[in-house]
C-alpha cells in the first residue's frame, strides 16, 4: 500500500531511522538536563538533612 507521497511506510522509517543514526542531536537539552538534576539532588540532600535533625528531635 503506497501513499500519497509514493513511499510506504516502511520506507519512511527505514529513512527516518538512516538520519537519526547519523544525526548528533541537540545537546544543550542534555546539559540542562544535567544541571536539573544536580539541582534535584541538592535539594533531596537538604530534605534529608531536615528530616535527620527532626528524627533526632523526636527521640
Amino acid at each position: 500500500m503506497k501513499r500519497t507521497g509514493g513511499s510506504t511506510g516502511m520506507q519512511k522509517a527505514a529513512q527516518l531511522i538512516a538520519q537519526a543514526k547519523s544525526s548528533i542531536g541537540e545537546t544543550s537539552a542534555l546539559n540542562e538536563s544535567k544541571q536539573d538534576l544536580g539541582r534535584l539532588l541538592q535539594e533531596f540532600e537538604r530534605i534529608n538533612e531536615i528530616l535527620e535533625r527532626f528524627e533526632k528531635d523526636i527521640q
